[in-house]
C-alpha cells in the first residue's frame, strides 16, 4: 500500500516541483519609506508644501508606475491611540498623483494640506490619522515579474495648538488688565472709605 501511495505522490510532487521552478520570480524590487510619517502643523502649513515626502525606491531594471491617494483607515481600531479621522479628506493630499519611475531609480511623493479658511478655527489641537496609499505596477508594455503591489504609509497630523483660551465670556483678560482692574478697585475704596470719614466728622 505505501509502495502504491509513493508512485501516484512522487510524480505528483515532481509536477507541482517543476512549475513552481519554471514560474517567472514574483518577488518585486521595490521598497516604499518611510513607513510612517509626522506632520506638526504651525500656523504656516495651515496650507502647502509640508516637506515631508515618501521615497519609492525601483530596483528593477524596468519601469514602475506608481498612483498614489490619501485614504482613511479601514478600521476606526487600527488607527494609534489618541488619534481621530480628519473631518475632510481633501484637506490633506498626497503629490504628484500618478508617476513613472524608471528602473533602478526613485520617485518622491511629497504631502500638501490645504484648510478651507472657514475651518481653520475648528481644527486647533486636532490630531489625526490618515494613510497613504500607493499602488504600484509595471509600466505597460514591460516585460516584468512585477505583479500589482499596495503599500500603506501612516500620516500622523497635529494640527497648531489653540492660540488662546477663551473664558466664557468669550475674551482673555491678561496680567495688565487684571492689574489695572485692581488699581480701579483700590481707588473706588479708597474714595468710599473717604467719603465716609468725611459725612461722619459732619
Amino acid at each position: 500500500m505505501n509502495t502504491t501511495i509513493t508512485k501516484h505522490i512522487l510524480p505528483l510532487f515532481s509536477f507541482i516541483l517543476i512549475l513552481v521552478l519554471s514560474a517567472p520570480c514574483c518577488i518585486s524590487e521595490v521598497s516604499v519609506s518611510p513607513s510612517n510619517l509626522s506632520v506638526v502643523m504651525e500656523n504656516d502649513v495651515i496650507e502647502g508644501n509640508t516637506t515631508q515626502k515618501i521615497t519609492v525606491t525601483n530596483k528593477n531594471s524596468y519601469n514602475i508606475s506608481v498612483r498614489a491617494w490619501m485614504i482613511h483607515p479601514d478600521v476606526i481600531e487600527w488607527i494609534r491611540p489618541n488619534r481621530t479621522l480628519i473631518d475632510n479628506l481633501s484637506w490633506i493630499t498626497i503629490e504628484p498623483e500618478t508617476k513613472i519611475i524608471p528602473a533602478h531609480s526613485t520617485g518622491s511623493f511629497y504631502i500638501y494640506i490645504s484648510i478651507p479658511n472657514e475651518s481653520k478655527n475648528q481644527i486647533f489641537d486636532s490630531r489625526w490619522e490618515i494613510w497613504a496609499a500607493l499602488q504600484i505596477d509595471a509600466v505597460s508594455g514591460e516585460q516584468s515579474s512585477l505583479f500589482g503591489e499596495g503599500y500603506l504609509v501612516r500620516v500622523y497630523v497635529d494640527a497648531p495648538k489653540s492660540p488662546f483660551t477663551p473664558n466664557d465670556s468669550g475674551f482673555v483678560v491678561s496680567p495688565f488688565h487684571l492689574v489695572l482692574l485692581l488699581v480701579v478697585f483700590i481707588f473706588i475704596i479708597s474714595l468710599l472709605i473717604f467719603y465716609y470719614h468725611r459725612r461722619k466728622q459732619r
